[in-house]
């Protein structure tokens, strides 16, 4: 290849380089990607099944003195416009056109879900980079018969295997397709070779069996013995061949939804290109089609994945989980898009390099605008802001993982308060946590045996936990389960212990206490510090960003104004109702998508108060009419009335 057919490809490459630089979060991500970050850093094992390879290159890029933050967050935009260079190389090849190929390869880079995932600490686009070269290296070997490319092949499957379980729906097939189609393939000493390659590819695992030796805070397991090892690689804490240790969903609601979506990842592209391939090549099958083997691969994942993926797509949060795993479909529609492009009349390839051109140049515009993590500092806020409000030396029992992994990031990566000690819930009914736990916080002090929430021979609970360290200040993570006193939550604290709201946190504090109210929702607006939701840009439905700013900042607020009006319950005082009308009425100045319930609380407030002879007629009016616009339902008893209460103080 010259220099000059290097041009466009090079120019390909550079170009969403600087894309991602422009485009990638700036700090600590949510979801797993600060426990990848944090495992790398502290020569730890990640979450099962271990991932070694991506923990490796991290540790790598700690050694440069940059933000390793930043640069690890870059890292999967860079790994994603590598994938894109290689599509381009397969993509000329089957359409022997280097601009179809070029906007093919641009497209697949800028369909949503790969652009965001590109923008932050994650597995999937060195997952993608991999399954990509494989495919590339088994096709160049297919179309030359050259061996070398059967051993880069090999040895890029080996290490798409030491780095994700999914890239077995690649390899396996191909391995198969290769050996009944290349019979030079099938020689006792090249197959040796091909299977020593392989393993070799399989080198990083050794990661794990020496990690476990060095490790800092962040790690996962106890792999260094065999048993731990194939527990881990496993994924049995998870559910082995399942997405999640608990859940449901079924093969049929899966497809549905990929095949509803798809329209709107591509622009119909990603149906349209692979309908036109299907059409002209599939009533003719040939084993030793390539493209007949993208398509098997193809039904392959998505019949097996789609079947063995246990989750509730009715939740958005738990579908984004699902959708992570739609990228590997993504690429083979991709590459089966190309192979329609052959069935382009020459008359209207021209037309099509310029509509396909225009919408990638549109996709992209919109991925940026709704994806981009450019500026976002969310998560380093959010933990930042919990971590400053706990008094020296506290305590935090932190529940729920996007928590527990941003604030031990922050703790052991950023070295923020050291002081306090941190009790991952998540981890603690795990054999090998209590090791851990020992060397690193070894003034506080663990029960025997391993954490339940409920009373178990052998096991602890969390009030276990308070009576051995009487001497700490305890917090929590707010639990929802704990506020409404469910049989599924850990009510030994309740024994004991009451929770009060201090920003995102719970402060347990001994039943014989009596905290002032009036300092209570001073104390609670203060923890919060500057932390505000209308602050940080929306981004798509079901991410981490939306669940911070939707779901767990007003659940602070919502669990604060739920313990106090249970005081109020027991203490009709009216300063402290005012105190907390102010506080709701504050937060509804501050925020207009306040919850409806805050409105029907203020304005039940008002009313109390209304009855004590405070003249809040206006008040009532203001904040019951305003949620009587929210009911959809107004033929409801709640909305009646509500009704006869607007009309009536209205008048007054």
């Amino acid at each position: 290849m010259n220099k000059k057919e290097l041009i466009l490809p090079a120019s390909l490459f550079l170009g969403l380089i600087i894309f991602f630089l422009f485009s990638v979060m700036p700090t600590v991500p949510g979801g797993d990607s600060s426990m990848f970050i944090g495992a790398a850093f502290s020569n730890g094992v990640a979450q099962p099944p271990g991932y070694p390879l991506i923990t490796l290159i991290y540790k790598i890029l700690f050694l440069f003195p940059l933000d390793s933050v930043f640069l690890i967050n870059l890292s999967s935009g860079i790994l994603t416009s590598l994938t894109s260079l290689v599509l381009f190389f397969l993509f000329k090849e089957i359409t022997n056109c280097k601009y179809n190929a070029a906007t093919m390869a641009l497209l697949f880079a800028v369909l949503p879900l790969i652009y965001r995932y590109s923008l932050v600490a994650e597995v999937f686009a060195l997952n993608n980079f991999l399954t990509a070269l494989t495919i590339y290296l088994a096709h160049r070997f297919h179309q030359t018969n050259s061996i070398k490319f059967a051993y880069l092949g090999v040895f890029s499957m080996g290490l798409g295997m030491s780095h994700h379980h999914t890239f077995a729906f690649i390899a396996l097939p191909l391995i198969i397709w290769l050996l009944i189609n290349h019979k030079e393939l099938r020689g006792l000493k090249v197959l040796a070779l091909l299977f020593i390659l392989g393993l070799l590819g399989l080198a990083p695992y050794l990661y794990l069996v020496v990690a476990p030796h060095y490790a800092g805070e962040i790690t996962w397991g106890e792999t260094s013995s065999l048993e731990g090892f194939f527990h881990h690689f496993l994924r049995k804490d998870f559910g082995t061949f399942q997405l999640t240790a608990t859940g449901n969903g079924g093969f049929l609601d899966n497809l549905l939804a990929f095949f509803k979506d798809l329209p709107f990842e591509s622009f119909a592209i990603l149906y349209f290109l692979p309908g036109l391939w299907i059409f002209n090549s599939f009533k003719s099958f040939k084993r030793s089609s390539f493209s007949h083997l993208i398509f098997i691969i193809l039904i392959i994942y998505m019949g097996v994945f789609f079947s063995l993926a246990n989750i509730d797509l009715t939740n958005f949060l738990f579908k984004e989980v699902f959708l992570r795993f739609w990228q590997l479909p993504l690429l083979l529609l991709t590459i089966l898009s190309a192979y329609g492009l052959q069935f382009i009349k020459p008359l209207y390839k021209k037309k099509v390099f310029i509509i396909l051109t225009i919408v990638v140049l549109i996709r992209g515009g919109f991925s940026y605008n709704h994806h981009s993590r450019n500026g976002i500092t969310i998560f380093k806020d959010y933990g930042e802001t919990m971590l400053n409000s706990l008094p020296k030396d506290s305590v935090l029992i932190a529940t729920g993982d996007l928590q527990v992994n941003i604030l031990r990031f922050l703790q052991v990566v950023k070295k923020k308060r050291p002081d306090v000690t941190i009790l991952p819930v998540p981890l603690m009914n795990l054999a090998w946590y209590k090791k851990i736990h020992r060397k690193f916080h070894p003034t506080v002090k663990l029960p025997p045996g391993v954490y339940a929430p409920f009373p178990e021979n052998g096991k602890y609970q969390l009030l276990d936990i308070l009576k051995l360290n009487s001497q700490k200040s305890f917090f929590m993570l707010q639990d929802n389960k704990l506020v409404k006193n469910e049989g599924a939550a850990d009510l030994s604290l309740l024994v004991r212990f009451d929770w009060v709201p201090s920003g995102f946190l719970f402060k347990l504090i001994p039943k014989e206490e009596r905290p002032n109210p009036i300092s209570t929702i001073s104390n609670h607006v203060k923890a919060k510090g500057e932390f505000k939701p209308n602050s940080y840009r929306r981004v798509e439905k079901g991410s981490w960003e939306e669940l911070v700013t939707d779901v767990v900042f007003w659940n602070a607020e919502r669990y604060h104004m739920i313990y106090h009006t249970r005081l109020l319950k027991k203490d009709d005082s009216l300063t402290h109702k005012q105190a907390l009308a102010s506080h709701i009425e504050g937060l509804r100045i501050d925020y207009k998508n306040i919850p409806p319930e805050f409105l029907k609380n203020l304005g039940l407030l008002y009313y109390q108060l209304r009855q004590k002879g405070i003249m809040t007629n206006d008040k009532i009016v203001s904040a019951w009419g305003d949620y009587y616009k929210t009911l959809s339902d107004k033929s409801t008893h709640e909305a009646g009335e509500i009704k006869k209460a607007l009309d009536h103080f209205g008048k007054k």
